[in-house]
């Protein structure tokens, strides 16, 4: 996943190099949106990146490599949960970011950016708070605190989670779910706004809205489900299938994955496409007029997708 996206991104940075014609003065406010595009890039990739770490990491624990290495299991337990943390704080930040680019140069730009700067101070709170007990809270005896001891090492020389702090990592699921519904909420809302204000018929846009909807509950769900059963069922690895999952939610974002998505989200696609043909239908009984004679009155979906990927 990470080679592939790396290689769409170098072609996408290629074909815009082709296309501009030389010498050319880039506009002040379009220089911007491309720096922040970038850097929503480079997030994206150190999210993938984090999430093949803790994959691994989980991976070498499986196979006994640390056992082999006598590599204690308290260690073990703190980088896993450092990684997945400093991914998790990674994927907020791809989300914000996006939410930059879409909105750079709209009406809503003001109010989104103070919004967004109270983001950032909740996810930098978020990454040291986390970073904290990761360090110094996870696997201590804490005096008067019941025994949070995750560090368990089997007769199959592997390490298991114990019992583990569950204020802790209800904490964790109910953080998860606020920052990622603020990223969703301020995505869909300026959009809604957007479409009711200006009296705009976009198919596209709406199936953006959807899209961005279903994939971040998704992320949210898989998070809490995978966060709660990996500590009941005494698994960590399990957490490495909600990287799976949280990473291809990520890059679905993206309008390079828009056909995969397509593919892996049938039902919601062919739902939207039968909207959009009984839209049509109804357009030519009654005499509506189309620009291209595909439903939509114009692809501001597709540019929004685009201008965000």
């Amino acid at each position: 996943i990470t080679v592939t996206y790396i290689i769409r991104y170098r072609h996408y940075l290629k074909t815009m190099k082709e296309s501009m014609p030389r010498h050319c003065v880039i506009p002040p406010m379009e220089l911007q949106i491309r720096k922040w595009r970038v850097a929503t890039h480079a997030f994206t990739i150190l999210t993938i990146c984090l999430y093949c770490l803790h994959g691994l990491h989980s991976a070498l624990n499986a196979w006994s490599i640390y056992a082999r290495l006598d590599l204690d299991c308290t260690d073990y337990h703190r980088s896993r949960a450092l990684l997945y943390h400093w991914s998790k704080f990674s994927l907020y930040t791809v989300m914000a970011l996006r939410i930059k680019v879409v909105f750079h140069d709209s009406a809503f730009h003001v109010p989104i950016n103070r919004i967004l700067y109270a983001m950032y101070a909740l996810l930098l709170l978020f990454l040291l708070v986390a970073t904290a007990h990761d360090v110094f809270w996870l696997n201590k005896n804490v005096p008067g605190v019941p025994n949070i001891n995750l560090a368990i090492r089997t007769h199959s020389d592997y390490c298991l989670v114990g019992d583990a702090d569950v204020w802790s990592i209800a904490v964790f699921i109910c953080a998860d779910t606020v920052m990622s519904l603020l990223c969703l909420l301020l995505f869909n809302i300026p959009l809604r706004t957007l479409i009711k204000s200006c009296g705009i018929e976009d198919d596209g846009i709406m199936e953006l809205i959807k899209k961005y909807t279903i994939l971040t509950c998704t992320a949210i769900v898989s998070t809490a489900a995978f966060s709660v059963l990996s500590v009941v069922l005494r698994m960590a690895w399990l957490m490495t299938v909600d990287t799976i999952i949280n990473a291809l939610c990520l890059l679905f974002m993206s309008s390079f994955y828009a056909h995969y998505y397509s593919i892996l989200c049938p039902c919601c696609v062919r739902q939207h496409k039968a909207k959009v043909r009984k839209k049509h239908t109804m357009m030519v009984r009654g005499g509506g007029d189309d620009d291209d004679g595909d439903g939509d009155k114009n692809h501001g979906g597709n540019a929004f997708e685009n201008k965000a990927a």
